[in-house]
């Protein structure tokens, strides 16, 4: 039987070897039966598996490439002068990017006074300081996501460090 070159080969199932008795014969063919439904029904979790995955992180590549838009938002606030009318919707539409995508799944990652976790967060500096533990964050450097439980982004972070 040919098969079109980019589906799979199908395979034939034979029929059970011949056996004088007609028991046995419908025992094999029982036991076939059992393992192909097995195998239907591991097919068809991993299909839902699959298909719940993309349902929840589906828009990844799209939030990804949302945040330096929010990063540019951010540093035009950082500049704006307190006075400058324009202020107050700079950070309306900040406030607004920022509930959109919460409402999607994506939240910032927690970096400063938390531990340095190098799977949340990228050490880009360090700083002397007697006060804090060793790998305490001390500054956000560019602020990480996460989608769900998974990191879009990390976190850069300056980091202190004991004076030795």
């Amino acid at each position: 039987m040919a098969t079109h070159p980019h589906e799979p080969p199908v395979a034939a199932v034979e029929p059970p070897p011949e056996a004088d008795d007609g028991a046995q014969r419908g025992e094999d063919w029982e036991g076939r039966y059992t393992r192909l439904a097995a195998d239907l029904q591991n097919v068809r979790r991993r299909a839902e598996r699959e298909r719940a995955e993309l349902m929840r992180f589906g828009g990844e590549p799209l939030s990804r490439s949302l945040l330096p838009v929010l990063d540019n938002l951010r540093r035009a606030l950082e500049a704006a002068s307190e006075e400058d009318p324009l202020t107050e919707g700079l950070r309306q539409v900040i406030r607004q990017f920022e509930e959109v995508l919460a409402a999607h799944g994506v939240r910032a990652v927690d970096a400063v006074g938390q531990r340095f976790d190098p799977a949340h967060h990228e050490a880009v500096l360090t700083e002397p300081n007697e006060e804090l533990e060793d790998d305490t964050v001390t500054g956000e450097l560019r602020r990480g996501y996460r989608l769900h439980d998974r990191v879009l982004r990390p976190a850069q972070v300056r980091v202190s460090r004991r004076p030795s």
